[in-house]
């Protein structure tokens, strides 16, 4: 003969206890996303430019959206 146990909330005779569902990550509002200038990405990776230049001119050219 078993004992009986308490039921959690929500469980239904018969069913397997599982692992409950993660909770979602709150939404932290962070840095706002700016738009990319497509155009002067092409620009420079039509001059040959790398990755890591790309990026730097393309963060100098846009330092004055961040300053003003």
């Amino acid at each position: 003969m078993t004992i009986p146990r308490q039921l959690a909330l929500g469980e239904v005779i018969g069913q397997k206890k599982g692992k409950a569902e993660p909770k979602p990550r709150p939404v932290s509002p962070g840095r706002p996303s700016r738009e990319l200038d497509v155009e002067l990405l092409r620009e420079l990776r039509a001059k040959g430019y790398g990755f890591k230049r790309m990026a730097i001119t393309y963060e100098l050219s846009h330092i004055g959206d961040v300053l003003a």
